[in-house]
């Protein structure tokens, strides 16, 4: 007795199945993996056009006179700082100077002229923070300011090698 040697494997028609499948699995893992780079950059960006400067002179934070601070000039368009966080990075760490979301205590608060949390061209802050002491601040070295926009939490300008003037 001889028995029959079934050679066949896959019936056509389900071999056709199972490659479209695994096709449209693919597919659609390639297309997640590449929207994700699109999601980080997918908000409008705002523009700051911005000029800062490190003093390390002595003004008042509170009821002291030992503090450094960073003057923000806004060169163009309108600022509104509650939408930002300003951070300076002293001795490779972030000292945080000014957040609209937890109320950081600032000498100078982000107030223009007319009393409000926007910045219109031409116009200066300053700030500073009870961390940023004259002694941290060393007078022509090189410092990196960042704001930050609060709601992306994305970095929406930076400046390094901003030199601390006296």
């Amino acid at each position: 007795m001889q028995t029959k040697k079934n050679d066949m494997g896959v019936s056509p028609v389900i071999a056709v199945i199972l490659m479209v499948a695994i096709t449209v699995v693919l597919a659609g893992v390639v297309f997640l993996w590449a929207q994700s780079f699109t999601d980080q950059a997918g908000d409008d960006v705002k523009t700051l056009n911005l000029k800062v400067g490190i003093d390390s002179n002595a003004f008042l934070c509170g009821a002291n006179a030992d503090h450094a601070g960073v003057e923000i000039e806004v060169l163009g368009g309108t600022i509104n700082w509650n939408e930002y966080k300003i951070l300076i990075n002293v001795g490779g760490s972030d000292i945080i100077l000014y957040n609209a979301l937890t109320s950081v205590d600032v000498s100078a608060a982000p107030l223009s002229a007319n009393g409000d949390s926007q910045s219109l061209a031409g116009e200066t802050v300053w700030y500073t923070q009870d961390t940023l002491t004259t002694a941290s601040v060393t007078v022509g070295s090189p410092y990196t300011v960042k704001i930050v926009d609060i709601d992306g939490n994305r970095v929406a300008w930076k400046s390094e090698n901003v030199i601390a003037t006296a």
